[in-house]
């Protein structure tokens, strides 16, 4: 029976469907349409002037000037679902890429099972309509064009995306040059030069450019009074007093004054800990035992500053949860160019009982939604809409414990 069971030559599909299905099922936990601060900002283009978070908006603008059209909530929403379709697919094709370079074993198996189940997907579902999956496509398609050896096109994207939004700098560029900085230490890129890391600085250049111009050429006030009647003149935007005009004018600067002191509270709260902490652990601890990475060497250190640079953005921003959700992110794209760059090993075999205790945790643990909402789903129905998860994480622990004693 076991050697009848080890033989299944599905084993690869059964697991595409399994992870597939969980991904859908962690979606449907909390996704939506577009609110109303999402829909805002697909329709801030650069008819006042150069701003921030303005091109996407400008590239509708054009595009609905050109077809004759208008920027409905219809039209937002397809276009955000098309983002989010292409967001979960690049995280998909990049687990898929991880379990063919693990050589399809059962521990890589159960930790893509413990990221598609993460909160970062029920958190990701919940941004709907956001920018933040704009920026991961980004990053995921940056990487993948250093591993193509085309800077020009990568630093393009990665620039694009800072105008999108400011955040990737922090969430989606120090992927790309932690990328670009193992290929220059394992030497497997011999055209990697000083041409080219100029040319990847236009990212890095774009930030600081965008930084002072909003510091130092916008007049912020009068853009904010401009934005407010334009977006006022939509009858399906609502704009209140601390809305998307309020939160697109104020600074950087202005905002690390008046949130810096709450940095160490809001990483450290509970409701925080509990939604990155888990997923990141079992991750960690996979690419540890994998890579045989020293804690104290100079590609763990790295490693780890590009997975939580993200929680830098508690200094200026207040949205708790989210903003810890990106080392989730983060980690796992890490982890992805770690095995680009790397060979991998068995990892030991303590990472499956960290991986199958967080699996469980992801499923039955509520996420701390924006707005203090609750992901959806009774702990019953999750158990049944779990279950081909849990039945294939047990199915290949068994697996495993099978082989231990032949």
């Amino acid at each position: 029976m076991i050697n009848l069971f080890k033989q299944l030559s599905n084993k690869r599909n059964l697991f595409y469907l399994t992870v597939i299905l969980t991904l859908a099922v962690t979606v449907f936990r909390a996704i939506r349409l577009p609110n109303n601060y999402s829909k805002s900002h697909w329709l801030i283009d650069y008819r006042f002037g150069f701003m921030k978070r303005g091109i996407i908006g400008s590239i509708c603008s054009v595009a609905t000037s050109f077809t004759g059209t208008k920027m409905t909530p219809g039209v937002i929403t397809i276009l955000s679902g098309i983002v989010f379709v292409l967001f979960v697919s690049l995280f998909l094709y990049a687990a898929f890429m991880l379990l063919k370079k693990h050589g399809g074993s059962n521990s890589i198996m159960l930790i893509i099972l413990v990221f598609s189940s993460s909160p970062f997907f029920v958190m990701s579902a919940h941004l709907f309509g956001y920018f933040d999956a704009v920026l991961y496509i980004c990053a995921i398609l940056s990487i993948l064009l250093i591993e193509k050896k085309h800077y020009i096109m990568s630093a393009f994207i990665s620039s694009f995306a800072i105008l999108v939004h400011e955040s990737y700098f922090l969430t989606g560029l120090p992927l790309v040059y932690f990328s670009i900085w193992l290929k220059y230490i394992s030497g497997t890129d011999s055209k990697i030069g000083k041409k080219e890391i100029f040319i990847m600085l236009i990212p890095f250049c774009t930030f600081i450019f965008l930084t002072f111009y909003g510091i130092f050429i916008v007049d912020n006030k009068l853009l904010n009074r401009q934005l407010f009647q334009y977006l006022k003149s939509i009858d399906f935007v609502y704009v209140g007093n601390r809305g998307v005009p309020h939160w697109q004018t104020i600074g950087m600067v202005e905002l690390f004054k008046t949130q810096k002191t709450n940095l160490m509270e809001r990483i450290f709260s509970f409701e925080s800990l509990s939604a990155f902490y888990p997923v990141l652990i079992a991750i960690l601890s996979f690419i540890y035992s994998a890579f045989k990475l020293k804690v104290l060497k100079k590609e763990s250190i790295a490693l780890l500053a590009v997975v939580l640079a993200p929680l830098a953005i508690h200094s200026i921003a207040f949205d708790t949860v989210r903003i810890s959700l990106y080392t989730t992110g983060s980690v796992f794209i890490a982890f992805w160019i770690l095995s680009l760059n790397k060979t991998p090993v068995r990892p030991s075999g303590s990472i499956t009982i960290i991986a199958l205790s967080v699996l469980i945790l992801n499923i039955f643990s509520k996420v701390q939604l924006m707005g203090k909402e609750l992901d959806r789903f009774t702990h019953l129905q999750r158990a049944g809409l779990y279950l081909p998860a849990l039945l294939f994480a047990l199915f290949i622990i068994f697996l495993d414990s099978s082989e231990e004693y032949e």
